[in-house]
């Protein structure tokens, strides 16, 4: 049960990351570029990834598309 309350979460996150991208009308690439990372490093923190680069890359989203983080 933890490990589908963590995919649900990280579905969440996943699809508001998306929304305020595509607000911007940025891709994946434009976003990473935005923050100074390759789009593999994006899509691997959009995703849910648990790794302390994936976490800080994500920081580093929320903050550019103005994402509190709860």
């Amino acid at each position: 049960m933890p490990e589908e309350a963590l995919q649900r979460a990280a579905n969440e996150i996943a699809v508001l990351i998306y929304k305020k991208r595509t607000e911007r009308g940025w891709t994946q690439k434009q976003l990473g570029e935005h923050i100074g990372e390759g789009e593999a490093a994006v899509s691997r923190a959009i995703s849910g990834t648990l790794t302390p680069q994936a976490i800080k890359v994500r920081r580093e989203i929320y903050n550019i598309l103005d994402i509190k983080e709860a």
